[in-house]
C-alpha cells in the first residue's frame, strides 16, 4: 500500500499523521452531544459542492478506549508516512501460519508502502483453518479486514500426515517443535494452545487471545486466488511464506506460469549446516534450527523452491539473528494501541524475529547486510534423516537431471533497522485508506497543515478539481504547533462509522481526527458519480 500514490500535488506528507476514512450509515447515526452526526453530514452532502461544511471537534476530554478482546473491532486508525524504498508500491500476498502475535509481517509490509492483496493461512504450527482465522482476527484488531481478505489454505500437505510424521520421528529422532503434527492434546488446547493433529477442521477458540473474528474468510481455494492475482498483476506480486509451502506448491502445479508471473518468492525457513548446533546446549538450540516450515511438507517445499520464480529469497539461518528482550517490548509499548498490547503480552522473548526478518529482507534491498547465492534442492526422501532440509550446490556441481533454481540466501540483515521498523509498524499501523482510494480512483485528497490562510488553501483545493471528485481538506493543531512525522508524540485515532449515504449517485467521505487534548478540524464535501 503506497500511502503517497495518487494523492495529487496538494499533499504535504510531512504534516500527515493519522487518517481515518469512513462512510456514514443511513439511518444509523452516532451522536456527538445532542447533535446527530448523520443528520448534520447528510445535510452537508445535499448542499452544492462549494458549500462544504466545516466540522470542528473539540475532544479534550475524550476517553479513547481500545476495543476489548473478543468484541467487534470498532475503530479505524491509519498513519501515512512517505517511504524512499525503491520497492514501495509492490503488491504482496502473505501466506503464513498466523497466530495471536504473528501480525507484524503484514504491518511491516503496509508500513513500507506495499499493497497487501491478501493473507493466506497455512498448515505449519497449527492447522490451516485455525491459522486463517488468526489472520482474520489480527486484521480485525486494526480494522484492516475490510480491505485485506483472508483465504484458507490446504488442510494437509501434499503427502505428509501426522501419522507419517510421527513414524518418521520413530526412525530418525524427534523434532523439538512438531507444529501441527504434534500429538493431539486437548488439555493444552483448553489452556489456550492452537490445535495439533486430530481433526484439521477443529477450531480452538481459547487460543484467540486477540479475540475471535467477527467476519468471515474470503474463500477456501487459496491457490486459485493466488493464480488469479499474479495473472491480474503480472510481474508485480511478491509471494511471502512464513509457514508451510503447500499452497504455493499447489499454485505452481495448477498453473505452469504462476511462478514466472510473480515478482518473486521469499520464505522463512531453509536452515543449512546447523546439525552441530542441535547437538549441544539446551533443546532450544535444536528448536531454533528445526525448520518445521519445510519439514511439515517436504514435497511442497521442493515444488515451490524449484519453480521458476524470478527471484527466490531464503531466510533461514539469518532469521535467528535478532531476538526481542523485555526492554524492547516495553519500549514498543510506550505507545499503547491494540497491536502493541498484543505484542507486549504475547510475543515473548524466547524466539527471534523469524517471520519479521524474512519480510524485512525484501522490503528494501539495503536491509540485507550479508547474503550469498547457490542452487537449492530439498531432500524428499522419507528414509532420510534430512527429509525436508535444503541442499545447496554451486553451479558446476548441481544435479544435471533437475531444473534447480539459484536462490538468495540471507545470512544477516540490519538488525537495528529491523527493530526500528517493527517498532514503527506496531506503534503507528496503517489503515485501509489506500485500498478505499482504489474504489474511488478519481478522488482527490487535499491535505495541508494548519495556517492562517487555511480556508484559502481549502478553497484552492476545491477549485482545482472537477466537481465529480471527492475533495477533503484536513488540518490539525495543538496550541498552533503542527505535528509532523518527526514528533515523538503519539496520536491515537478512532474510527466511528463507514457506510453509504442514501442519496442516489452521491457518496461522501468524512475525515476525523480524535485524540486527547487536540483540536481536529475537518472539511467535508460530497462525491458525485
Amino acid at each position: 500500500m503506497n500511502s503517497s500514490r495518487g494523492l495529487g500535488s496538494y499533499i504535504n506528507i510531512q504534516n500527515v499523521l493519522w487518517q481515518v476514512v469512513y462512510w456514514l450509515r443511513a439511518g444509523n447515526p452516532f451522536r456527538l452531544g445532542s447533535i446527530s452526526r448523520h443528520d448534520k453530514l447528510t445535510n452537508i452532502a445535499t448542499q452544492p459542492i462549494m458549500k462544504a461544511a466545516l466540522v470542528s471537534l473539540s475532544l479534550a476530554s475524550a476517553a479513547l478506549a481500545a476495543p476489548s478482546r473478543g468484541q467487534p473491532a470498532k475503530h479505524h486508525a491509519g498513519h501515512l508516512m512517505a517511504r524512499n524504498s525503491s520497492t514501495a508500491g509492490t503488491k504482496i500476498i502473505l501466506d503464513n501460519d498466523w497466530s495471536t502475535a504473528g501480525f507484524i509481517p503484514f504491518l511491516m509490509a503496509l508500513d513500507a508502502g506495499w499493497d497487501v492483496l491478501g493473507l493466506i493461512g497455512d498448515t505449519a504450527n497449527s492447522w490451516a483453518l485455525q491459522t486463517s482465522l488468526h489472520g482474520l482476527a489480527t486484521l480485525e484488531v486494526g480494522n484492516l479486514e475490510s480491505c485485506i481478505p483472508v483465504y484458507k489454505g490446504s488442510d494437509y500437505p501434499l503427502i505428509h500426515t501426522p501419522e507419517l510424521f510421527q513414524t518418521w520421528e520413530d526412525l530418525h529422532g524427534d523434532l523439538v517443535w512438531q507444529g501441527a503434527f504434534a500429538a493431539e492434546n486437548r488439555t493444552l488446547e483448553a489452556l489456550g494452545n492452537d490445535p495439533t493433529s486430530g481433526d484439521p477442521q477443529r477450531v480452538v477458540k481459547e487460543a484467540f487471545y486477540e479475540g475471535f473474528p467477527n467476519t468471515t474468510l474470503a474463500g477456501n481455494n487459496s491457490a486459485a486466488w493466488m493464480i488469479e492475482q499474479v495473472r491480474k498483476y503480472p510481474g508485480e506480486v511478491m509471494i511471502y511464506s512464513g509457514g508451510g509451502l503447500t499452497n504455493i506448491a499447489l499454485a505452481v502445479r495448477m498453473d505452469p506460469e504462476f511462478a514466472s508471473l510473480a515478482k518473486g518468492l521469499v520464505i522463512m525457513g531453509g536452515y543449512i549446516d546447523v546439525t552441530l548446533l542441535t547437538t549441544s546446549g539446551s533443546t532450544l538450540q535444536a528448536d531454533l534450527n528445526s525448520d518445521i516450515n519445510l519439514k511439515i511438507d517436504p514435497e511442497g517445499a521442493k515444488i515451490a523452491l524449484t519453480a521458476d520464480f524470478p527471484s527466490i529469497t531464503i531466510v533461514g539461518n539469518g532469521a535467528n539473528q535478532v531476538f526481542p528482550d523485555q526492554a524492547y517490548l516495553d519500549e514498543v509499548f510506550e505507545v499503547k494501541n491494540p497491536y502493541t498490547e498484543l505484542f507486549n503480552g504475547h510475543y515473548g522473548t524466547i524466539f527471534p524475529f523469524w517471520d519479521e526478518t524474512a519480510i524485512f529482507s525484501v522490503l528494501d534491498p539495503s536491509n540485507v547486510v550479508n547474503s550469498t547465492t547457490f542452487y537449492l534442492d530439498v531432500d524428499t526422501a522419507y528414509s532420510s534423516p534430512y527429509y525436508g532440509n535444503i541442499i545447496a550446490y554451486q553451479e558446476v556441481l548441481k544435479p544435471r537431471a533437475q531444473a534447480l533454481q539459484k536462490v538468495n540466501f540471507i545470512y544477516e540483515v540490519d538488525g537495528e533497522k529491523l527493530k526500528t521498523d517493527i517498532k514503527r509498524s506496531l506503534q503507528y499501523p496503517k489503515s485501509c485508506l489506500v485500498k478505499l482510494k482504489d474504489e474511488v480512483p478519481k478522488a482527490l485528497f487535499c491535505l495541508s497543515d494548519w495556517t492562517n490562510n487555511a480556508r484559502d488553501k481549502f478553497n484552492e483545493c476545491f477549485e482545482s478539481a472537477s466537481h465529480d471528485n471527492l475533495l477533503c481538506y484536513l488540518s490539525v493543531r495543538e496550541d498552533k504547533m503542527m505535528f509532523n512525522t518527526h514528533t515523538n508524540k503519539h496520536i491515537r485515532c478512532e474510527m466511528l462509522k463507514l457506510d453509504l449515504y442514501p442519496q442516489p449517485h452521491r457518496r461522501a467521505f468524512h475525515f476525523e481526527y480524535r485524540w486527547l487534548g487536540v483540536m481536529a478540524m475537518v472539511w467535508v464535501s460530497d462525491l458525485k458519480g
